[in-house]
Parts: structure tokens; sequence; C-alpha cells
């Protein structure tokens, strides 16, 4: 039996990508996004009353769906190591609304911009198929 990937699933497997900042190398894995993904991310939240609350718990939805994992960050210990950050939701917003040097896409936009980019190419892929 043949069957085809469903990218307007959210358990879509990521994709690494490396990107530099600040002189730094950080490895994130991105999921796919597109409008049918982005619709079955804030169906849970359809019950919700509509306001603030119920805005920023489909962001958090969309942010920890679209950045699975990452790589590369993490905060230097008394001792001198490093101790990694988890992918927790609260460290990937914190990967998300990092400050950037000036004139360099901001880690969001720039997730955002590569998590379409997969929904496009697996998309194009699938017709090719």
């Amino acid at each position: 039996m043949l069957v085809f990937k469903d990218i307007a699933s959210p358990i879509t497997e990521g994709e690494w990508f490396d990107r530099e900042i600040w002189g730094q190398n950080i490895r994130l894995k991105l999921r796919p996004l597109n409008d049918d993904i982005a619709k079955s991310i804030r169906k849970p939240f359809e019950g919700l009353k509509e306001g603030r609350k119920k805005e920023e718990k489909i962001l958090d939805a969309v942010y920890d769906y679209v950045l699975e994992d990452f790589e590369g960050v993490g905060d230097e210990q008394p001792d001198g190591t490093v101790q990694h950050w988890e992918p927790t939701l609260e460290n990937k917003k914190r990967i998300l609304m990092m400050r950037v040097p000036i004139g360099e896409q901001g880690n969001l936009a720039w997730v955002i911009d590569r998590a379409n980019q997969l929904a496009f190419r697996v998309h194009e892929d699938a017709i090719k198929n």
C-alpha cells in the first residue's frame, strides 16, 4: 500500500539548518509550515475565548512546532563549563526572540522563512512524485 507523507499534520520531521549569530554557529531543526499546518495547530484552541491569552497559546504552539530542536546554545557556568539548553518551549522562545546584530534578520523571521520554504519544497516534491 502506497502512503504519502501528510504535511498538514504537525508531526512532520524537521530538517537541520545552520545559522551564525554573533560569530557563533548554532543548529536549528525546523519543521515545514504552511496554511494547512497552521490551521491544524490552531484547531485545539478553537473552544477558547477570543483574546490575548488565546493568541499567546497559539503562538506558543507554533513556536514549539516549528523549532523542533536546536544545538549550540547554552549558559556558561561559574566553573567555565557550558550548560546546554534543553529544547523546551521557554528556551525555543529565547532563541526565537534573541537579539541579533543590526542589519541581520531576526531569528523568528529567519526560522519562519525557512519553515515556509520547507513546506513549499515538500509540496513540490509531492507533486513530482
